[in-house]
């Protein structure tokens, strides 16, 4: 089991619970989760929906990221673009 699905098994087991507008949760205070990316990935490719979302995530800052280094490029003198071009910016 990967560190995400310890956790949740902890809120259910160990959680308190509370009452509001929306339902019934369970919480627990003063607990910390830390991921790294290798956990993150397990967990993404166990869950079709998430993986598909930071897929989009990742494609639409893929598309803004080409998208400010050609307004870069088209305002810097040329002169200066071969130097830039050379650090892949």
């Amino acid at each position: 089991m990967n560190k995400y699905h310890t956790i949740l098994e902890k809120i259910l087991s160990k959680g308190k619970e509370q009452q509001n507008k929306k339902g019934n949760i369970k919480y627990l205070l003063n607990q910390k989760l830390e991921l790294k990316p290798i956990d993150l990935l397990t967990l993404f490719e166990s869950h079709g929906v998430a993986k598909k979302k930071l897929k989009e995530e990742l494609t639409l800052f893929m598309a803004i990221l080409i998208r400010c280094n050609q307004l870069v490029l088209n305002h810097i003198q040329p002169a200066n673009r071969l130097s830039l071009r050379q650090f892949h910016l």
